[in-house]
């Protein structure tokens, strides 16, 4: 049963992808590779990385947000690897990395209903 704060996470993410979404298509690749069209936000987060000569560094990367329950690989709902990557609209491709330390993806709220993929452009 849903609780009003998973409801009302819904629908502001519904909203966002109205005002700001855009089509993704997420890929891991694979023999065959394995796609999935998604509908997502985007948005950046800053992450600091330290050199090996101790001078941090602020990176930027570029973030997706998407349904949690949309990502269907292969029939079944998965998590986010490192090496998959997503093609945007533009027809730019990011690859998903970990940045800083930090891992490549995260649920964005408590109730597991959203990602929150971190992207550097590749191509």
């Amino acid at each position: 049963m849903a609780t009003q704060h998973s409801l009302g996470l819904a629908i502001g993410f519904e909203v966002m992808r109205q005002v700001s979404g855009i089509d993704i298509t997420y890929t891991r690749p694979g023999e065959p590779d394995l796609s999935v069209a998604l509908w997502a936000v985007p948005g950046r987060s800053s992450h600091e990385v330290v050199q090996s000569n101790m001078v941090v560094e602020q990176v930027q990367s570029l973030d997706f947000i998407v349904k949690a329950s949309e990502f269907i690989l292969d029939d079944a709902v998965t998590l986010p690897q490192v090496g998959d990557y997503c093609e945007t609209e533009d027809g730019l491709v990011h690859s998903l990395l970990n940045v800083g330390g930090e891992p490549a993806w995260k649920y964005t709220d408590q109730t597991k209903q959203f990602l929150r993929l971190h992207f550097k452009q590749t191509g």
